[in-house]
C-alpha cells in the first residue's frame, strides 16, 4: 500500500499508487448540469449511483437531493442568507441512524446551504468523526464516518471557493484551520554549485512539508493514482488513506521519511524527496503524552527506539510484504501500515517490558498497537487482490492506525485545489468495486505490451531484477495492475475530468452524479468494456 509511481520494464509505465471558480451545474435535479461538457443526463446510472451513495452514507436519497438543491440556491443568491444555528447542539446527541444522518442534511439545507458549511460545523464534525473512528465498531458508525468525511471536504471547498482561503491544514487540538508562512524552496535537488551560482527556488505556501513534524510521527496519506483510490475502498471499514509512513529528523534537523513501498520495499528518503511527493491528503498521528504510567522520559525512549528499529529495516532493505502475511514479519518483509505498527509495538515492548521480538508472535504484537484489522469487503474484491499477490483477507490498513490507543491525531492536510479531482478518482474506484461485486471480471488484453510485462516479471523472478518493475509484483500481478490502471481506471478518470467545465467544484457536482458518470463510462466505453467483462448468464 503506497502512493508512489513505478515503471514497467520494456517501456511500459504504470502508475501504482493521487479550479477555482463560482458554482455551476444543476445540483438539485441530479442531472449532468448546465454548462457541463458531458453528452447529457444519465438518469439510469445516476439513479443507481444515488442508491449506492445513500447506502454507504446511511442517508435517505431525498435528503441528499434537497441538500444539494440548497447549495445551488444559495450559490446563485447575491447575498445568501441562512438561519443561525449551533453546530455543537446539532451534533451533541447525534445517533448513528439513517434518520439522524438524513435530518442533519435536511437541517443544513434549511439553514442556508452554503452558509451552514462553516468552520464551526467543520470543527464539530471533525471531532465526532475521529471519536467514531477510534471507538466505533459497527456498520452504522462507518456510514456516519463516510458522511462526515464528505461534508468536511464540502466545507473546505466552500471556504476556498466562496471565502477565498485555501485552509489546507487543520489543527486538531485548536480545532481550527491554520496557515504557515510562505517559504521559498529549491525547485530541484541542487547539484554541486560553482561559486556564485544560484539555486532556483519557488514559493511554497501551505505546503505539507511546512508542518512541524516531530521524530516518530506517523503520517497517513493518499495520492492521486488508481491504487490510492482503490486501497481505501477494498476493505471494511473504509477509510480515505492508502499509505502510512514514519517521519524522523537527521542530525541537522532535516526531515527523513521511512516507509515500505511496493516498488523497492522498506526505504528512506530525505526532505527534498519528501517535498517532491504528490499527495491529496495526509493525517499526522503522534504518540500520546497522557498514556497511563508513561512519563516523558519513557515516551521519548520509545520514540527513539521506533526510529532506530525502522532505520534498521531501511538499511537492510527489507522487502515489501505483498502477501499481507504477518506470521514472520522480519523475514517476509512489511507492507506500509504493518511496518509502522510493528516498529511502535516492538519499541513499546522493548522499552516497557524489556522483551525481545520473539515474544509474542509478530501478528499478536501488531494487534497490541492496532485494535481492529480491516477485512476485504467481498469475495469478488478478494479475488482481484489475489491476482496481485495478496493472500489474506484481514490486515491492518493505514486508516486502522487512527483507532490505536497509543497515538492521537494532531493535524490533517488536504490539497484543497483538487478536491473535485480527488473525489472523482475515488468514485471511479468505487464504481469499479461495485462492478466486481456484481461479478464482472478483469480480463487482460492479448498484445505485445502485456507479453512484455509478463516476460519482464518472469525474468525478474527467475534471472535478474534490473529494478525496472516493482519488486513485490510477479508477472501476473504486473499484468493485472497494468490492465486495471491503464485500460480501466485511467480512461474513465480522464473522461470524467475532461468533461468538467472550468467552474466545476465539489459543491456543484453531487457525488451520485460523479459516480453515475463513472458507472456509465465503464459500460459505454467499448475498450473498457472489453477489459471489464460482465458475468456470463
Amino acid at each position: 500500500m503506497n502512493n508512489q509511481k513505478g515503471y514497467w520494464a520494456l517501456g511500459c509505465l504504470v502508475l501504482l499508487v493521487c479550479t477555482t471558480g463560482l458554482l455551476a451545474g444543476d445540483a438539485g435535479t441530479g442531472s449532468s448540469g448546465a454548462g457541463s461538457r458531458f453528452a447529457g443526463p444519465l438518469p439510469k446510472h445516476e439513479a443507481q449511483a444515488l442508491g449506492w451513495i445513500a447506502d454507504r452514507t446511511g442517508v435517505y436519497p431525498e435528503a441528499w437531493r434537497s441538500f444539494f438543491a440548497s447549495l445551488q440556491r444559495s450559490a446563485v443568491q447575491a447575498a445568501p442568507s441562512g438561519v443561525p444555528f449551533s453546530a455543537a447542539e446539532l451534533l451533541a446527541d447525534f445517533e448513528d441512524t439513517t434518520e439522524a444522518r438524513s435530518r442533519l442534511l435536511e437541517t443544513l439545507a434549511r439553514h442556508g446551504g452554503l452558509v451552514a458549511l462553516n468552520e464551526d460545523l467543520h470543527a464539530e464534525i471533525y471531532r465526532a468523526r475521529l471519536y467514531r473512528i477510534r471507538f466505533g465498531r459497527h456498520a452504522e458508525t462507518h456510514r456516519t464516518v463516510a458522511l462526515f468525511s464528505f461534508i468536511e471536504d464540502l466545507i473546505r471547498e466552500k471556504v476556498r471557493v466562496v471565502d477565498g482561503r485555501p485552509s489546507q491544514w487543520y489543527h486538531h487540538a485548536e480545532r481550527r484551520f491554520v496557515s504557515f508562512p510562505e517559504q521559498r524552496l529549491p525547485v530541484r535537488r541542487p547539484r554541486k554549485r560553482l561559486p556564485g551560482q544560484r539555486v532556483m527556488r519557488e514559493p511554497f505556501a501551505q505546503h505539507f512539508s511546512q508542518f512541524p513534524f516531530e521524530p516518530g510521527d506517523i503520517v497517513l496519506s493518499v495520492g492521486g493514482s488508481s491504487a490510492s483510490a482503490l486501497i481505501p475502498l477494498a476493505t471494511m471499514p473504509q477509510r480515505r488513506h492508502s499509505h502510512a509512513f514514519l517521519v524522523a529528523r537527521d542530525r541537522r534537523g532535516r526531515l527523513r521519511v521511512m516507509e515500505s513501498v511496493i516498488e523497492k520495499g522498506v526505504i528512506g528518503c530525505d526532505e527534498f524527496d519528501f517535498r517532491s511527493k504528490e499527495f491529496h491528503g495526509m493525517v499526522v498521528l503522534r504518540m500520546r503524552r497522557d498514556l497511563p504510567g508513561l512519563d516523558a522520559g519513557r515516551r521519548a525512549e520509545i520514540l527513539r527506539t521506533v526510529v532506530r528499529l525502522a532505520d534498521a529495516q531501511v538499511k537492510r532493505r527489507a522487502p515489501y510484504n505483498m502477501s499481507m502475511d504477518m506470521s514472520r514479519d522480519a523475514d517476509l518483509g512489511f507492507f506500509c501500515s504493518q511496518f509502522v505498527a510493528w516498529a511502535y509495538a516492538k519499541a513499546a515492548m522493548i522499552v516497557l517490558e524489556g522483551a525481545d521480538d520473539k515474544t509474542p508472535t509478530p501478528e499478536s504484537r501488531i494487534r497490541q498497537m492496532v485494535p481492529g484489522f480491516a477485512v476485504v469487503q467481498s469475495p469478488e474484491v478478494f479475488r482481484f487482490l489475489q491476482a496481485l499477490g495478496v493472500s489474506r483477507q484481514e490486515m491492518p490498513s493505514p486508516g486502522d492506525l487512527m483507532a490505536s490507543e497509543f497515538v492521537e491525531v494532531v493535524a490533517e492536510w488536504r490539497r484543497t485545489d483538487a478536491l473535485l479531482e480527488f473525489w472523482t478518482r475515488f468514485l471511479v474506484a468505487l464504481a469499479y468495486i461495485e462492478r466486481l461485486n456484481q461479478g464482472y471480471i478483469l480480463t487482460p488484453p492479448r498484445n505485445l505490451t502485456v507479453g512484455a510485462i509478463r516476460g519482464s516479471g518472469w525474468f525478474k523472478d527467475h534471472v535478474f531484477d534490473f529494478g525496472l518493475t516493482p519488486e513485490a509484483l510477479n508477472g501476473p500481478g504486473l499484468v493485472t495492475l497494468y490492465t486495471f490502471d491503464r485500460k480501466v481506471f485511467q480512461p474513465v478518470t480522464d473522461r470524467l475530468l475532461g468533461g468538467y467545465d472550468r467552474q466545476a467544484t465539489l459543491l456543484s457536482q453531487p457525488p451520485w452524479v460523479i459516480l453515475g458518470r463513472a458507472s456509465h463510462a465503464l459500460s459505454a466505453d467499448p475498450a473498457v468494456r472489453r477489459r471489464l467483462r460482465a458475468p456470463t448468464k
